[in-house]
């Protein structure tokens, strides 16, 4: 058999040398090797580290506005709340807002002719103190009705309250109203009532976190469901998450409108990791950051580990303060724990028969010890020898080569 190559004909017999030569080659190697390499076994620490996102678990009641209108929110997110405490008020469709600039005008001449009246009676700082501050909240709402700014309406509102309710008590105390006082009260009166007609006030409905922030997982995800959690159920939560919604300005009767988490349930975040990068252990407490917020660092108890085909699950019941995360569902994190023991360089690890071993150098010989991997970090592994017969000690050789 020949090979034609442009002029020249190679035979058959060429390629069997080729072949000749490849196995001498291999058989050379073999026998001839590079002379083995150790290293020395030391003690310290590494750090083990994940960044990812995750997924945040509470136990949250979702609770639903009661007509059409517009909210005015008299609660804060993440404010913690009692049962019957107002959160937000609700003016329904068709609320003529030019109603609450009246009611400001009536409201606005009480108090002007009341300091006209008693400036000769008496000189009272704190009343000319309430006084100021009347008028300085009651042009603050004015001019957010006039500007369709509605956001911090609700705490101007409530404030308002509170001082004309304490500028009416010193008041009370001083002076006795004449008839144009008493038709100024009257108007007070019926604007009050028609305003209080034209709203829906709405109270807390239990004790808790409140949050206006709703993502449609509030009913899916609670802390009894971890348990059932798999890896395909995370990736499909994962797929199904959006950003939270903004809170509502124009509600819907029925339509969702607040929740309140449980803070006393606990909460939980649940992130994916590679087995084989698979190092935190049941019971251990990690270092938890949320990005990109302010980088706040929190603790969490490894609270369960759910393996599948190659990936796994890790939930961290958390400590801190859940107000900080109350209005997030997705967030990224970075989990790190710091693991002591003994170290060797990560090219010690080898596979026996399916274990994991060190080789180290026995007299003239040399014995592998079988050994548990705690962490490996930037080419160097934590380990734990797990047959009380085979010790393993520091300043011991290991082979990595």
């Amino acid at each position: 058999m020949k090979l034609v190559l442009g002029r020249r004909r190679i035979r058959f017999r060429f390629f069997v040398f080729i072949g000749l030569i490849i196995l001498a080659a291999v058989y050379i190697y073999d026998v001839i090797q590079l002379p083995p390499s150790y290293a020395f076994v030391s003690f310290g620490e590494l750090l083990l580290e994940y960044n990812t996102e995750a997924v945040i678990i509470r136990q949250e009641a979702v609770y639903s506005a009661p007509a059409h209108g517009k909210a005015i929110y008299h609660a804060f997110e993440g404010e913690s709340v009692i049962p019957e405490q107002r959160i937000a008020l609700l003016y329904k469709e068709g609320f003529d807002k030019g109603i609450i600039n009246q009611l400001h005008a009536v409201q606005e001449k009480i108090s002007s002719y009341q300091q006209e009246n008693l400036i000769e009676q008496v000189l009272d700082s704190d009343l000319d103190k309430l006084s100021r501050d009347i008028r300085m909240i009651a042009s603050s709402i004015q001019d957010s009705v006039r500007l369709n700014s509605f956001q911090s309406l609700g705490s101007h509102e409530t404030r308002l309250r509170r001082l004309l309710v304490q500028r009416q008590k010193v008041i009370d105390k001083i002076s006795e109203p004449d008839e144009y006082l008493n038709r100024l009260y009257e108007q007070e009166g019926q604007l009050l009532k028609v305003i209080h007609d034209w709203t829906v006030e709405i109270k807390a409905q239990q004790a808790g976190i409140i949050s206006f922030y709703l993502d449609g997982l509030e009913n899916i995800l609670a802390p009894s469901s971890i348990d059932r959690l798999t890896p395909e159920d995370f990736k499909t939560v994962m797929d199904y998450a959006v950003p939270s919604s903004t809170p509502i300005i124009e509600t819907k009767a029925e339509q969702p409108f607040y929740k309140i988490v449980d803070p006393l349930a606990g909460w939980f975040v649940v992130f994916e990791i590679p087995v084989k990068d698979l190092y935190f252990e049941l019971g251990r407490q990690l270092d938890v950051r949320f990005f990109p917020d302010d980088g706040a660092q929190f603790s969490g108890t490894v609270h369960k580990i759910i393996k599948g085909k190659g990936k796994a699950l890790v939930a961290l019941e958390m400590n801190g303060e859940l107000e900080k995360a109350v209005s997030r569902r997705v967030i990224a994190l970075q989990a790190s724990e710091s693991i002591e023991g003994l170290i060797v360089p990560e090219t010690a690890l080898k596979k026996r028969n399916g274990y994991t071993v060190v080789n180290v150098p026995d007299r003239d010989a040399e014995m592998d010890i079988e050994v548990s991997v705690k962490a490996v970090s930037d080419g160097y592994a934590v380990i734990e020898p797990i047959s009380d017969n085979q010790i393993l000690k520091l300043h011991d050789q290991v082979r990595i080569r």
